[in-house]
């Protein structure tokens, strides 16, 4: 019993020196790991070198050029395609151009002015007299209108204008002519199919009327007896004018094929009316490839001169008539084909 207590106690003993060299080992294994972990967090690396740091700035550098080379690229790609779409198709709608437009007309111009007429003496049945009356000029004849467009697009145009006609008077046993000429510019824009339209320009008229009042009886058939009865007269003025319209036009080729129609109004000042203001309405339009020009004033002031007394009673202010006719030739030159 002695000797089996004895090997009991020292297997106890045996046992708890190893649980303590286990508990020791492990502690001390605990310890290793904590110093590793805080060497670790306390470890701070060397700096780069300044090959590695210009290296890096390369790559970089590198980097960045080729974004914006790609950028570059697209962008001109981009262009590339539009310029060669708008060369496949002629008259590119969104560029702008330089355009002209030559209309040659027929024309029919009224205009008002006095006249002062002498009848009867020797060889009638009449006494001699003499009376100033308003009459109108009358002209039928040829005629231009050009526009020149140094810049014309879809939503805004500058430029040019000239109109000139010519009329001559064929009426039997009458002679004269009425003339029109004027000048300036234009400027208009909006929308592409809408734009108010402005003009300011300067112009002139002139005109005559002789009628040999016997002469003609006699041509028609209708002299009985001779009545001496002359009637003349003549004008010639320049004028100022300015005015404001509305546009609309359905063709964006600015060619005669275009559908436009533009009503305007002007304010004209007539050099022998002492400034006054005189109001006048114009329309112009093109339709299947024919220009028409009508330019209207009622109660025109009167050009010219009298001699001799007037009736008003009877010699009312007249209308001022302008009328033109004729077929387009247009040409242009887009602003990308230069």
């Amino acid at each position: 019993k002695e000797e089996y207590e004895k090997r009991k106690k020292e297997e106890a003993e045996k046992k708890e020196k190893e649980e303590s060299e286990k508990r020791k080992k492990e502690e001390q294994k605990k310890d290793s790991t904590k110093k590793s972990q805080s060497s670790v967090s306390n470890y701070v690396p060397p700096p780069p070198s300044l090959e590695k740091l210009a290296r890096e700035r390369a790559k970089y550098n590198d980097i960045q050029e080729k974004k914006t080379t790609d950028a570059l690229r697209k962008k001109t790609d981009m262009l590339m395609s539009l310029a060669t779409n708008a060369n496949r198709e002629t008259g590119f709608y969104e560029d702008f151009c330089v355009a002209y437009e030559c209309t040659p007309v027929i024309c029919f111009n009224i205009l008002p002015m006095y006249t002062n007429a002498t009848f009867g003496g020797l060889g009638t049945n009449l006494p001699y007299g003499e009376y100033s009356s308003i009459e109108s000029a009358l002209g039928m004849g040829l005629g231009a209108n050009l526009i020149l467009w140094p810049v014309r697009g879809p939503y805004f145009g500058l430029g040019g204008l000239c109109n000139y006609s010519y009329g001559s008077n064929f009426i039997s046993g009458s002679r004269g002519h009425a003339s029109n000429f004027l000048y300036g510019a234009r400027i208009m824009g909006g929308l592409k199919k809408y734009k108010v339209v402005f003009d300011l320009g300067k112009g002139s008229r002139s005109g005559s009327y002789n009628l040999d009042l016997d002469a003609s009886l006699a041509s028609s058939g209708y002299l009985i007896n001779a009545t001496n009865n002359y009637t003349s007269g003549k004008f010639d003025y320049s004028l100022k004018k300015s005015g404001y319209g509305l546009m609309y036009e359905s063709y964006d080729k600015y060619d005669d094929k275009q559908i436009y129609f533009l009503l305007m109004h002007y304010s004209e000042r007539p050099d022998y009316s002492n400034n006054k203001v005189q109001n006048t309405w114009r329309l112009e339009m093109r339709y299947l490839g024919i220009d028409l020009y009508v330019e209207v004033s009622r109660k025109y002031p009167t050009a010219g001169s009298y001699k001799y007394n007037i009736d008003y009673s009877i010699n009312k202010p007249k209308t001022l008539f302008l009328f033109n006719l004729g077929i387009p030739i247009t040409g242009r030159k887009e602003f990308y084909k230069f």
